[in-house]
């Protein structure tokens, strides 16, 4: 007699559905963690792509800026070199001509001796400092180096400038410090002989006269040497403290 083949029970059938479940959960879960990890791999080169073209937009903002910088500078110094090489305009030649920097305070003409100038400058970006006089500007920095400026016209009570785009800086150093007057107007160089220059027995801008060494030209055309010294030494001026 054969023997007859033996059926699974319901419960053996239920156990290989399981199995079944289980293996393709597994497979799905298998499918689903490599997709993710292909996904965080593109995300992480997206990533590493981006952060590089923000760093090259970086360089480039920095480079802008470097070279903006540097033509500022070069303009500057042009100025200078304009202002300190440029022909002397009216005046004497020669080893007996008294060479300096004509610049204006409101009507007057000013002249100061070149070798007293450590440089001439726009008006830089100014910090204000509290508790002092209205006539001192504020601080800047010049290379390093704190900058005091002061309003010239406003400390003499020549009258207060409108024009501030013509004003310029007249840098004066010290024993480790500088100190920027602000003027008017920068004309260029003036050169006189001299003989021609005078004493400043008379000066319409009483303000003035503690401050000035002498003056060349005629009465129609004077030009007041200024003494910086007188200035940077007065105690007036040393007490810029409200």
């Amino acid at each position: 007699m054969r023997a007859k083949r033996k059926q699974g029970s319901p419960k053996d059938n239920s156990s290989v559905l399981k199995m079944a479940v289980l293996i393709v959960l597994v497979l799905t879960a298998i499918g689903l963690m490599a997709t993710v990890f292909v996904m965080q791999a593109g995300q992480s080169k997206t990533d590493k792509e981006f952060f590089r073209l923000i760093g090259e937009q970086r360089q480039i903002s920095l480079s802008a800026v470097t070279d903006a910088l540097e033509a500022s500078r070069g303009q500057q110094a042009a100025f200078e070199r304009l202002c300190i090489g440029q022909d002397a305009g009216p005046g004497v030649a020669g080893s007996a001509a008294w060479t300096g920097l004509a610049f204006k305070l409101a009507a007057t003409q000013m002249v100061v001796a070149l070798d007293q100038i450590a440089e001439i400058m726009g008006v830089p970006t100014l910090s204000n400092v509290p508790g002092t006089k209205p006539w001192v500007r504020g601080i800047a920095n010049l290379r390093g180096t704190v900058m005091t400026v002061v309003d010239l016209p406003a400390f003499l009570g020549v009258r207060q400038r409108t024009d501030v785009l013509r004003s310029r800086l007249l840098v004066f150093a010290g024993d480790g410090w500088f100190t920027g007057l602000m003027v008017d107007e920068v004309v260029g160089m003036r050169s006189f002989g001299e003989f021609e220059r005078a004493e400043a027995t008379t000066i319409f801008d009483s303000a003035l006269r503690p401050y000035v060494s002498g003056h060349f030209g005629s009465e129609d055309d004077r030009w007041w040497v200024f003494d910086p010294p007188q200035l940077l030494n007065d105690t007036r001026f040393l007490a810029a403290s409200d």
